[in-house]
């Protein structure tokens, strides 16, 4: 089963690589974001091939072995990964919280790296 699989789906440029998705063969996209009623919005507005709501904050190390799980419940062929969750804070980095700047590297980067993981031990051409 061919999929591509999208982080930060709900918003921005995650939008954007779905609809663009919607023109490949694929027989799933997979979209993930903390925001459920986004990321249903996004597929019954422009869907055309059969969607994956995944509603998950991937900096949740529960939420990536959940991720893992599903992506070996069935022999599927990752043809396109968009690590595309992340935010940044706009400011001096002395001057910036330091629990926003932890969050923040950790979605940008341990997400990222795990994700990554995670989908090459899955069939990703």
């Amino acid at each position: 089963m061919n999929i591509a699989i999208i982080t930060g789906a709900s918003s921005g440029i995650g939008v954007e690589f779905y609809k663009e998705m919607q023109k490949e063969a694929l027989d799933e996209v997979w979209v993930i974001a903390r925001r459920k009623e986004r990321l249903d919005e996004l597929c019954e507005k422009h869907g055309k091939i059969k969607s994956r709501v995944i509603p998950m904050d991937i900096t949740l190390n529960e939420n990536m072995a959940r991720l893992e799980s599903l992506l070996n419940e069935n022999e599927y062929n990752i043809k396109f990964l968009f690590n595309n969750a992340g935010f940044g804070v706009i400011g001096d980095v002395v001057d910036a919280n330091y629990e926003l700047k932890g969050s923040m590297v950790t979605l940008n980067d341990k997400a990222l790296v795990e994700a990554k993981k995670i989908s090459s031990g899955v069939n990703a051409s």
